[in-house]
């Protein structure tokens, strides 16, 4: 299959390389009419030479550029032409062996083949008029133009050609661009069909084109142009490259407006300026070239002059050196600032560490504390931190631990010996409760502040790796396809859409990707009715619309439409939800969201907060809206979720969590992953068969940390996902195993309706609950299909 599909693409290649070559050799016929001085023709010769070692493609050239000339040079003038080309065709012939020459890439080789081949002709001509002087200097002038003219009209042949691996058409390509087109024209001077000059009418189609595509100033500088090529090969006057530079100018003003407008800019411009300058050149002749050229430009399909444009590849020869250049800084400097947040990351996490209780750091100092403050005038002081210093600290030391074992102190915790030596005990006791207290609030604090410094760790490592994974990315070769992207272009522009780019690339998921700018339909809904099914039988892959962005300014304005199409997922995802608060409450402490992600990922997720009402709301809201923005801005679950366990608790000193229930659907492959933070079971049901998915985890906000469970299932077409509260579980007092009546349930009720099944889980919860509704209750259930 690959062989055959292999053999179609070459097939279509060779068919639209001979078009090409067709076209280039009737550029050569034209171009072997220009006269230039009224002797000599170095356009022709500098154009067949850069065709030198590009196989059949020279001789074709050869053949037209040769009836060129024939039908323009004088009989010694056209000798000295055959003599030339046959000098070059030997050329071609011996040194086309050669690999190097025969890439057709050495334009140095094939500028000197045109510039001697023409130089010896001239020579042997100057001979044969007895070594006339006039001659000989004629043969050094055309030789070095066509030795110069090689190189600027081997630019304009690079853009037609499709092997070339060029990205942008360059000012310089432009340029080229420009002379080969002027010499074209002079070429057509003195062709007429009746009365219709094909040099007024290839000027006005050609303007028309360059003013319609490109702006005011291109047409101005093309009409100067094409007006000098005309002058130099002694068809027209510095008047009429004057009026032809002005009519393109005025014509391009009007680009945006249509082409209507833009056609009457271009006569009415022209008109005005020969009234002025030269009224002689106003013939009829020349108002029935420009009305036929304005009549093709108006009524010829623009798929048909457009389809040159896209044939003409767009960037640079050093695009992927370049790109790669840019994306390896790129990709550096994010992989440096990933590093840094790392290690600014480890300097708060490595600043301190919590406390479970005083340390012997802190008791020497509270010791000290408690001596300062007592015994410091104390007539006893000597006797007992001098003379009886150890036994003293051991004492005061075992007081301090009863402390912190109880809290505080009482007279009791203090020995019996130490109450007869000491004169204030009273006192002694009532200030270390103070300090104790004083330190145990200390402690408190010392850990907030851990806490809140770990948090910011944390999510100096989530952005850490965010960056780092963007970076990843960017290391990741996109593979795009340029030959999907041409056939896409030329269909386009066959059904009459016109397209500024086309960008088809498979990411790293290997799924399609097309980005299409495009003219604007003006509400026709183009972007789903035509483009997406004609990118779709291309790529073989049923293709959706991902984003679309229309600038339109008005009807017959120039508007550009912006439309991403994505490979159409596997499933689709239908939700239903219900949910009651409980009784004598009129807010839910429930919260959730449903949303797709990107990469094709759908996203569940349910939060119970702590109670009821407005409180409990506050807290699953919390949980809900910082996953999601988590998730969103491209944090991973698990660090997601120990953000939020951090947040919820230095949110206050009061018990403040939340159970967080989490369930992402791929909708490419149907892998599903469950994450249970606290929450209550989830079932799947597959064709009557109910699969029961639980956790032993703490809810959120209570401890320091959170162990992170996934557990992961393959879904298939039809199968539903139930979430829920515990308001809903324990609604069946009775029941031991509450997951039992949820399992019987689900058994007895067949239903396809997602919001169906939502609605009788909760309504059997209402029932079990009767005759109020005792906890908060949410059920979601989402169901795929293909």
């Amino acid at each position: 299959m690959e062989k055959i599909y292999r053999r179609a693409k070459t097939n279509i290649y060779v068919a639209h390389q001979d078009i090409i070559t067709f076209f280039l050799g009737v550029f050569g016929f034209f171009l072997g009419r220009v006269v230039v001085f009224q002797t000599i023709s170095p356009l022709a010769i500098a154009f067949l030479c850069i065709f030198c070692f590009r196989g059949a493609r020279f001789y074709v050239t050869m053949l037209f550029v040769a009836l060129g000339l024939f039908t323009k040079s004088s009989e010694i003038y056209f000798l000295k032409y055959v003599m030339c080309m046959g000098f070059v065709m030997v050329s071609h012939y011996i040194f086309g062996k050669n690999k190097l020459l025969s890439k057709g890439e050495n334009i140095l080789s094939q500028a000197l083949i045109g510039g001697f081949s023409i130089l010896v002709a001239g020579l042997i001509v100057s001979a044969l008029n007895h070594f006339s002087l006039f001659y000989a200097l004629l043969a050094l002038l055309e030789g070095v133009m066509t030795f110069s003219l090689a190189y600027v009209l081997k630019k304009s042949i690079t853009v037609f050609d499709v092997k070339a691996k060029k990205k942008m058409i360059t000012n310089e390509d432009l340029l080229s661009l420009g002379i080969l087109a002027g010499g074209i024209l002079a070429g057509a001077a003195d062709v007429y069909i009746g009365s219709i000059s094909l040099m007024y009418l290839f000027l006005t189609v050609v303007i028309l084109v360059v003013a319609y595509k490109a702006s005011a100033t291109v047409a101005a500088v093309s009409g100067l142009l094409f007006g000098f090529c005309l002058l130099l090969a002694g068809f027209c006057n510095t008047e009429f490259v004057v009026i032809l530079s002005m009519a393109g100018l005025v014509a391009g003003s009007f680009h945006t407006m249509g082409k209507f407008y833009l056609t009457a800019g271009f006569a009415l411009g022209g008109v005005i300026v020969a009234f002025y300058m030269d009224k002689s050149i106003l013939t009829m002749e020349l108002l029935f070239s420009v009305i036929l050229g304005s009549i093709l430009f108006l009524l010829v399909p623009r798929n048909l002059y457009l389809y040159a444009t896209n044939t003409l590849n767009s960037g640079i020869d050093n695009t992927d050196a370049y790109m790669f250049r840019v994306k390896e800084v790129t990709t550096d400097k994010l992989l440096g600032f990933s590093r840094a947040f790392k290690k600014l990351s480890g300097t708060f996490s490595n600043l301190s560490y919590k406390k479970k209780g005083l340390d012997q750091k802190d008791v020497a100092k509270l010791i000290d504390d408690v001596a300062s403050r007592i015994c410091s005038n104390c007539n006893m002081k000597v006797y007992c931190w001098e003379n009886n210093f150890y036994n003293t600290y051991q004492t005061v030391f075992s007081i301090l631990a009863a402390c912190e074992k109880k809290g505080y102190i009482e007279l009791s915790d203090i020995p019996n010996d130490f109450k007869d030596t000491c004169i204030d005990v009273v006192n002694f006791a009532d200030v270390t409760n103070r300090l104790f207290e004083f330190y145990k609030t200390n402690l408190m604090w010392h850990n907030k502040i851990v806490d809140s410094r770990e948090l910011v760790a944390k999510q100096l490592t989530g952005v850490s790796d965010i960056i780092e994974n963007i970076a990843k990315e960017l290391t990741i070769e996109l593979e795009f396809k340029e030959d999907f992207e041409k056939k896409i272009a030329d269909e386009l522009l066959k059904n009459k859409i016109e397209t500024d780019s086309v960008i088809v690339l498979k990411n790293r998921e290997g799924r399609y990707e097309v980005s299409i700018k495009h003219s604007a339909c003006y509400g026709k809904r183009c972007c789903t009715k035509e483009i997406a099914p004609i990118v779709s039988k291309i790529l073989s892959k049923k293709m959706n619309r991902n984003y679309f962005e229309c600038n339109i300014v008005k009807e017959g304005a120039k508007s550009v439409c912006k439309l991403k199409l994505i490979e159409e997922q596997q499933f689709r995802i239908s939700t239903g939800k219900a949910s009651a608060p409980k009784t004598d409450s009129n807010v839910s402490g429930d919260s959730y969201t449903m949303l797709e992600i990107d990469n094709g990922q759908f996203l569940v997720a349910l939060s119970d907060g702590m109670g009821s009402g407005s409180g409990a709301r506050q807290q699953s809201t919390t949980a809900i809206e910082l996953f999601e923005d988590f998730i969103q801005t491209g944090f991973e679950k698990d660090m997601a979720i120990n953000m939020i366990n951090s947040v919820l608790v230095l949110k206050s000193n009061e018990e403040n969590f939340s159970t967080l229930d989490i369930c992402t659907i791929d909708l490419y492959t149907g892998l599903c992953e469950f994450v249970k933070i606290g929450a209550a079971s989830t079932f799947i049901v597959h064709n009557n068969k109910v699969e029961m998915i639980k956790s032993s985890s703490l809810p959120v906000g209570i401890l320091n940390t959170v162990d992170v469970e996934v557990n992961r299932k393959k879904l298939n077409e039809s199968d539903m996902i139930i979430m829920m509260t515990d308001g809903v579980m324990d609604s069946k007092e009775e029941y031991v195993q509450k997951e039992l009546w949820i399992m019987e349930a689900l058994q007895e009720f067949e239903c396809n309706n997602p919001q169906d099944m939502a609605d009788y889980i909760l309504n059997e919860a209402k029932k079990n609950s009767a005759p109020v509704v005792k906890d908060d209750m949410t059920v979601l259930v989402t169901r795929l299909w293909n």
